[in-house]
């Protein structure tokens, strides 16, 4: 969706977790999440080789403390992966 596009161009232009952390949090919509969450699928499986899709915010926090990426990443992506969830589930 276009604001899926407009969320991800916002986040792509964040200098920091601390940019990405405020426009993550103004996303209200279900649809938009949902869109969201799709494009960013790819890369989730390219850097957790063991992401699946629908695992649970416990599951996906363990794979994301054992994979080498940088503390600021691993908030984001938590982040992001929380607020999906709990707005699905």
């Amino acid at each position: 969706s276009l604001k899926a596009n407009a969320v991800l161009f916002r986040l792509s232009m964040a200098r920091s977790a601390d940019d990405m952390g405020p426009i993550l949090a103004e996303i209200r919509d279900g649809g938009v999440l949902a869109s969201l969450f799709e494009k960013v699928v790819p890369h989730l499986h390219k850097i957790l080789t063991n992401f699946e899709i629908g695992m649970d915010v416990t599951k996906f926090d363990d794979l994301l403390q054992a994979s080498n990426l940088s503390s600021e990443v691993k908030a984001v992506l938590f982040s992001a992966c929380s607020k999906c969830w709990y707005t699905n589930h």
